[in-house]
């Protein structure tokens, strides 16, 4: 029996973005009367439909009774040390918290026994390097860097820049998704993003409260070596409607259809600006809360933007005339 699951794990593990190895197994359960079937397959079609589908809160409640359940069991697919603040994920642990960096020589334990996809990283001040020499990221598809003293230094060692002075590009770095909240970045790391920086598979960028500035907006939105993004969140940084009409002018944002803004210093200005972008049409989510919008922004946000269909915009300076707009166009899509 326990062969059987391991070639189950196998064939999940090397397709680990398929559902259908993850469902032939969750079949399997089922038929051996293992309640993780259920669960398997509860996630898969949670993480297939919007929260705006009928089924949406049923399948959520049943997810949270099975993790109540029986998760404690479940995390054991994962060693002793990764378990506190994992997170499953279409049936397994996808998400692991890295707490000390003692562990960076135990993540090889991780690769063979749950399709895991992203890695968050506690307090890495000064021990980046300690982390790329793990090798991790040769598989892995996710990199959250959470630390407020970190800074360049460990984007620099994280995403293998050479020295200043030193000539050449950078070898690749495979991650898809990278995601930065709290280090001490500034413009002048968004300078390197756009000119030295090799990530050719990323499609999500996070830089979150880094103390960047419109300048970094600018550089970030004509860098070119980023050429499959299509989700970015520079929430809690100064940006200001400057910032994003660099993001809404630059050709090279044209596939963007994630932005996250919540917290940027924008005015009606920027929603102008977003109406107006170069990726419009392929604008599916957005995030504007806690910025200086009126009744103006919110006109627009309802009558212009037409695929545009997830809208957040939480403490804004909407009247009631204007929320009505926006819940008209929106309706259960909108979180205000």
């Amino acid at each position: 029996m326990y062969d059987s699951r391991d070639a189950f794990l196998n064939e999940i593990i090397a397709h680990p973005s398929e559902d259908a190895p993850r469902l032939v197994f969750a079949d399997w359960l089922e038929e051996h009367g293992d309640p993780r079937g259920e669960f398997i397959r509860v996630q898969c079609q949670l993480a297939g439909i919007e929260p705006d589908d009928p089924l949406f809160d049923e399948l959520s409640d049943r997810e949270s009774s099975l993790l109540t359940q029986l998760g404690d069991q479940w995390r054991e697919d994962v060693p002793e040390w990764a378990r506190p603040g994992c997170e499953f994920r279409r049936g397994f642990v996808e998400r692991v918290a890295v707490w000390r960096h003692e562990n960076f020589s135990k993540l090889h334990q991780l690769r063979h026994c749950t399709p895991l996809q992203t890695l968050s990283l506690h307090d890495v001040a000064g021990t980046m390097k300690e982390f790329v020499a793990s090798g991790v990221l040769e598989w892995i598809r996710g990199v959250e860097v959470l630390d407020s003293v970190a800074g360049f230094h460990e984007m620099r060692d994280l995403l293998s820049l050479p020295d200043d002075d030193q000539d050449g590009a950078p070898e690749p770095v495979f991650i898809q998704r990278l995601s930065m909240l709290g280090l001490t970045l500034s413009d002048a790391a968004a300078i390197v993003l756009k000119y030295r920086v090799n990530l050719p598979n990323l499609v999500s960028l996070e830089l979150v409260r880094c103390d960047f500035g419109s300048h970094g907006a600018q550089f970030l939105a004509e860098t070119e070596r980023l050429p499959r993004l299509i989700s970015l969140d520079l929430s809690e940084n100064e940006i200001g409607d400057a910032g994003v009409w660099h993001l809404a002018s630059a050709a090279a944002r044209s596939t963007l259809r994630q932005l996250h803004l919540r917290e940027t210093s924008l005015t009606d200005e920027a929603i102008q600006h977003l109406a107006d972008a170069v990726f419009t049409d392929n604008l599916r989510t957005l995030d504007v809360s806690g910025n200086r919008l009126t009744d103006a922004s919110a006109a627009i946000l309802a009558k212009r933007m037409p695929n545009l269909k997830w809208l957040t915009a939480r403490n804004c300076y909407f009247t009631p005339r204007g929320l009505l707009q926006l819940q008209e166009r929106f309706g259960k899509r909108m979180r205000v």
